[in-house]
C-alpha cells in the first residue's frame, strides 16, 4: 500500500504523557475493547456526539491512538463533511479523502496518509460533494468495507454530531457501532436519551461513551 507522510504538527504534543487526558482516554479504549469482544468483534466505529463539539475530533484522534499504541492497525477517517477538521489537526491537505475513494475506489491508496504513530493512517474528507452520492453511501462503500475489514483491526469514523446532522444518520448504517462524546454541563441526559433512541432506530448499537470534562 501506498501511503504519503504528513508533515510535523502540534498534534503529537496534544497526544503526550503531559495530558491527563491521554491515559484516561487509554482507559476508555480498554473498556471499549471488552464491548467489542462481546459484540462479534466490531471494526467499524462512529464517534459522535450531540452538539457540534471543536474537541470532539482531538479526542477521536487520542483514541485512535490508544488503540494503535497496542498493535491494532487503525483507520481514522474524517467523515464530518460539512466541517471537516482531521487535515487542520494534522496539518495535511484535503485534496484527496473519503468522498473521493467513495466515488472512485481505484485511488484508495492515494487517499490514505501515514502518521508518526505506528499503525495509525489517517484519510481526509474529501474534495467531492457528499450530497452526490448520499444516497447510495451503503452499496457504494460495500466493495471498500470489506477491503477495509482485511487490511486494518479498526476503523474509526470521526463523525458529526447525530441531532444536529442528516450524514451522522447515513454512517451508521456502513458502522457496527457508536461511541458518543458527552460533554459535561452541555450534554443533557434527554439529550442522551434521544441519541441513544436514534441509535437503536437504525438497528445499531451504542458502544460506550467519553465524558469529556472541558
Amino acid at each position: 500500500m501506498v501511503v504519503k507522510r504528513e508533515r510535523k504538527t502540534k498534534i503529537y504534543k496534544q497526544l503526550s504523557e503531559m495530558y491527563e487526558s491521554t491515559e484516561q482516554i487509554r482507559l476508555a479504549c480498554r473498556n471499549l475493547e471488552h464491548t467489542m469482544a462481546s459484540t462479534n468483534d466490531a471494526k467499524f466505529l462512529m464517534i459522535t456526539s450531540s452538539v457540534q463539539n471543536k474537541k470532539k475530533s482531538l479526542i477521536t484522534v487520542k483514541l485512535a491512538a490508544a488503540f494503535a499504541e497496542q498493535g491494532k492497525k487503525v483507520l481514522l477517517v474524517d467523515t464530518d463533511f460539512r466541517s471537516p477538521h482531521l487535515h487542520h489537526l494534522f496539518q495535511v491537505e484535503n485534496n484527496l479523502g473519503f468522498t473521493d475513494v467513495i466515488g472512485n475506489p481505484m485511488i484508495t491508496h492515494n487517499c490514505i496518509l501515514k502518521t508518526k504513530i505506528p499503525y495509525l493512517t489517517i484519510m481526509t474528507a474529501g474534495s467531492i460533494s457528499y450530497e452526490s452520492f448520499r444516497s447510495s453511501l451503503s452499496d457504494r462503500f460495500q466493495n471498500i468495507r470489506d477491503k477495509w475489514k482485511r487490511q486494518y483491526d479498526l476503523v474509526l469514523y470521526d463523525a458529526p454530531s447525530l441531532t444536529k446532522s442528516s450524514e451522522a444518520h447515513d454512517l451508521m448504517k456502513i458502522c457496527d457501532g457508536v461511541v458518543l462524546v458527552v460533554k459535561k454541563q452541555l450534554t443533557t441526559n434527554e439529550e442522551i436519551s434521544l441519541l441513544k433512541k436514534d441509535v437503536e432506530r437504525a438497528n445499531n448499537r451504542i458502544l460506550g461513551a467519553i465524558y469529556q470534562i472541558n
